[in-house]
């Protein structure tokens, strides 16, 4: 007991104290009582200064922060961001095309990088959608010397959302990334992911073009992607909506002629305002091109031939291999 309770209780009883055999500090036993402690809390649990011991007290607290989201914001520390979990709808599979083509998953978010001088208004339709989908906010950012506009998503549950959905994080060309299959299979479902995905990395334009020393105009819609399996669920899918649409078997679906886009169109649609700007700027002209099929150069210097449906390389070439180039 201290020396103060001593004291008042000798003055109280009236029974005098042994002479002490010396004083101690307040608090004297706490660091010996600590050092037991914590000898007993190691030979349970190990150690916790080392590194694998800081490794699992970061686990365990990450999984306490998951667990009660709420009671962790409220001492003010970082937690995971709520998102909402969409449905497999048309407007999800059209989200999926657009992140598998101009997105980017990494470990804690998803960004969308358009052209900053022609995409500004297709930015705000693809805000608008992915903060209608996951009710969270979308940072729009811009580098003119890039001339590139950023859309980044920040929510570590939304990388976990898509990558189930079928978008991994890294690299697309790299991991040959695919259209998910809950989307393939699904015919409406995959015209809204073909949608994302030209509306992103395809584009209408005029091209011209000799035959038998004639120079001839069309007007062409084509899709460009170095993932050979994305390419070729594109081309599949528009096939299967009855689209005219041939591969180079490389990196390029191509819709040629005005009736064939107008049916594309028609049928798939877009909602990227420079796409619609393009074709009624172009389709006004009309289709230049000979009677029959569009003929086109696969690759310069050779004698124009009509495009034909390649089979895919094996699958152990790299698509970007020369044995698959010109």
């Amino acid at each position: 007991m201290s020396a103060e309770t001593a004291l008042l209780l000798q003055d109280r009883s009236g029974v005098p104290l042994p002479t002490p055999a010396g004083t101690l500090a307040e608090f004297w036993s706490t660091s010996k009582a600590a050092t037991a402690r914590a000898v007993k809390w190691n030979a349970t649990h190990g150690n916790p200064a080392t590194q694998d011991g800081r490794r699992r007290g970061g686990l365990v607290s990450q999984q306490r922060r998951r667990e009660r989201p709420e009671a962790y914001a409220a001492l003010g520390a970082v937690v995971r961001k709520a998102i909402r979990t969409p449905p497999e709808t048309e407007e999800l599979a059209e989200f999926i095309g657009i992140v598998l083509g101009d997105g980017t998953v990494s470990q804690h978010q998803v960004r969308i990088v358009l052209n900053r001088t022609t995409d500004r208004a297709y930015a705000a339709y693809v805000a608008a959608l992915a903060e209608r989908l996951f009710e969270i906010d979308v940072k729009t950012s811009e580098r003119a010397e890039e001339n590139a506009l950023y859309l980044t998503l920040t929510a570590t549950n939304l990388v976990e959302f898509v990558g189930q959905k079928g978008v991994p994080r890294g690299n697309k060309i790299r991991k040959q990334v695919d259209m998910p299959a809950w989307i393939r299979l699904r015919g409406n479902l995959a015209r809204a992911c073909v949608r994302g995905l030209i509306d992103t990395d395809g584009s209408i334009y005029s091209h011209t073009h000799v035959v038998r020393g004639r120079r001839y105009r069309s007007i062409g819609l084509v899709y460009v992607s170095h993932a050979w399996p994305l390419l070729r669920s594109v081309h599949e899918v528009l096939l299967a909506a009855g689209l005219p649409a041939r591969s180079d078997g490389r990196r390029r679906v191509m819709i040629y002629r005005r009736a064939g886009i107008q049916r594309y169109l028609d049928v798939v649609g877009t909602r990227n305002p420079k796409h619609a700007r393009r074709w009624q700027e172009l389709g006004r002209r009309g289709d230049r091109a000979a009677e029959g099929a569009a003929l086109e150069m696969p690759c310069t210097g050779r004698t124009p031939v009509p495009w034909v449906r390649i089979p895919p390389p094996p699958p152990h070439l790299d698509p970007r291999d020369s044995a698959w180039s010109c």
